[in-house]
């Protein structure tokens, strides 16, 4: 039985993608996997907000990296040329959806962006992918749910 259904969005997924490939980003999503909760990939912010307005769509948690491309949904916004896209995607998703917790894994390492996370209440955590092993970030997302 399955954990808990995981929204993973990060430009630098790969989707449907059974085997590493020199994606290191594969071993955080089979790391999860492996601890038994339903990954979703998304592709960035267009993708996202996408899989999250469909009827199906029931996440309990969003895994969010703050650097990305802005896509359609931020082409207007200044992101800082997809430095802080991640922080404006969490803002709709505070918006949006209140109840729905939020983990930041990025290589975002600049105080002020990790400073504007603080701000946003559905976030629950904030991990730098150099600090966090894919077995670490299961054990916090698992964390996370249990409370």
């Amino acid at each position: 039985m399955k954990k808990g259904k995981v929204l993973f969005v990060d430009d630098e997924l790969q989707a449907e993608q059974d085997e590493p490939h020199g994606d290191y980003m594969w071993y955080y999503v089979r790391a999860l996997q492996d601890a038994d909760f339903e990954v979703t990939p998304a592709i960035g912010p267009d993708e996202a907000l996408h899989k999250l307005s469909t009827k199906e769509a029931q996440f309990d948690l969003v895994i969010i990296d703050i650097m990305m491309p802005p896509g359609k949904t931020f082409e207007k916004e200044d992101t800082f040329e997809g430095l802080r896209t991640g922080i404006f995607l969490a803002r709709i998703f505070q918006e949006r959806y209140s109840e729905l917790p939020i983990l930041v894994l990025t290589n975002v390492l600049n105080p002020q962006a990790l400073n504007e996370t603080q701000e946003i209440v559905n976030v629950k955590e904030v991990l730098t992918k150099p600090n966090c092993t894919p077995f670490h970030l299961a054990e916090e997302v698992k964390h996370i749910l249990e409370q």
